[in-house]
C-alpha cells in the first residue's frame, strides 16, 4: 500500500530554529495548519524514516503499536535534522489507555484486553493499556498526554507529511527525495 497524499510539503526554517522559540514555532505551526487543519496530532521523526511513512502511513514496523504524538511544537523537538513531521487526523487515533470499572464482567474485560493487553487494578477501576507492563511510561502523565494508537488504516489517518529542514540540510533532503523517487 502506498500513502496517497496530494503533496509532501517542504518547510525550510532558519539556521537557528528552535521549537522552544514560541514565536517562531507558532508561525511555523500556522503554516502547517493551513495544510492539515487544527484537528491533528503530530509526530516528528528522522528523515530516514520517510520511505516507511510513505509506504505504510506511519514510521513504525507494525502499524498499530503505541505512537507518541502531540502538538506541532512538541513534535518538532524530535527527529534531528532534517526531520519528517507527520500530521494524523485526531479522529483516527485512540488513546493508548482506558479505565474501566473493577466490576466489569470478565467476558467484557477479555474483549478489552485484545486492544489493551495490560490491565492493572487501581482502586475501584482497572487501568487498561496497550503499553507492556514493564514500560516506564505506563500509567504516567506522559502516557496520558502523548500515547495513542491507530486502530484503522494508518494511511487514512495520515493527513499530511512535512519535511522540515534548515538551509544547510537542503542537499541531504534532495538526496533522500531522489533516492525515494528512483527506488
Amino acid at each position: 500500500m502506498i500513502v496517497e497524499l496530494e503533496a509532501i510539503k517542504l518547510l525550510c526554517v532558519g539556521d537557528d530554529f528552535s521549537p522552544l522559540d514560541f514565536e517562531v514555532a507558532h508561525n511555523l505551526e500556522k503554516e502547517i495548519w493551513k495544510v492539515c487543519g487544527h484537528f491533528c496530532f503530530f509526530r516528528g521523526v528522522s528523515i530516514d524514516r520517510l520511505g516507511g511513512v510513505l509506504k505504510t502511513g506511519v514510521d513504525v514496523e507494525s502499524t498499530d503499536p503505541v505512537i507518541w504524538v502531540n502538538e506541532v511544537q512538541k513534535a518538532l523537538e524530535y527527529g534531528g535534522w532534517p526531520k519528517v513531521l507527520m500530521a494524523f487526523d485526531s479522529k483516527c487515533l485512540k488513546r493508548s489507555w482506558i479505565e474501566i470499572d473493577v466490576n466489569t464482567p470478565a467476558g467484557e474485560i477479555e474483549k478489552i484486553r485484545r486492544d489493551y493487553p495490560t490491565v492493572i487494578p487501581s482502586g475501584d477501576k482497572l487501568y487498561c493499556s496497550r503499553l507492556p507492563s514493564d514500560a516506564p511510561q505506563l500509567m504516567t502523565a506522559y502516557e496520558f498526554q502523548h500515547a495513542f494508537w491507530i486502530p484503522g488504516d494508518p494511511c487514512e489517518a495520515l493527513k499530511a507529511v512535512f519535511i522540515v529542514f534548515r538551509p544547510q540540510d537542503q542537499e541531504s533532503v534532495r538526496e533522500v527525495l531522489i533516492l525515494l523517487a528512483t527506488g
